[in-house]
């Protein structure tokens, strides 16, 4: 696969994401639900079954054109970025999006419940 970054609109810049346990429990998902009352944070399962937390908020060094101002000196979590794993360019999506406390709520009745959980 041949990625082209100069074409594209930053969106590896736009958002932050880190892992989080897989909830196990219902009062695991105590946590999911927290982060999913707030505006620009959602909770998904990546293809492979684990467990994020996306805070959806653009970095402060990209210009109007979406191009980096700290490219020299940019963090190595940028410069380790893969363009192949780029939501733009990963033919993979995530498993399960959560956007907010209804979104959580439904997951806990109709999947957890029933038994159909993905644990990693």
């Amino acid at each position: 696969m041949k990625t082209k970054c100069k074409n594209c609109d930053a969106e590896c810049c736009k958002y932050v994401v880190l892992d989080v346990d897989t909830p196990e429990s219902i009062d695991d998902f105590e946590n999911i639900k927290w982060y999913a009352t707030h505006k620009n944070v959602e909770v998904f399962v990546d293809f492979e079954g684990v467990w994020n937390v996306r805070f959806i908020t653009r970095c402060e060094h990209l210009d109007k054109s979406n191009k980096c101002n700290i490219y020299s000196k940019r963090p190595n979590v940028c410069r380790e970025f893969s363009p192949e794993t780029c939501s733009v360019n990963d033919e993979n999506e995530d498993l399960i999006v959560l956007k907010n406390l209804k979104d959580v709520e439904e997951y806990i009745e109709n999947v957890f419940k029933k038994g159909k959980h993905l644990v990693k």
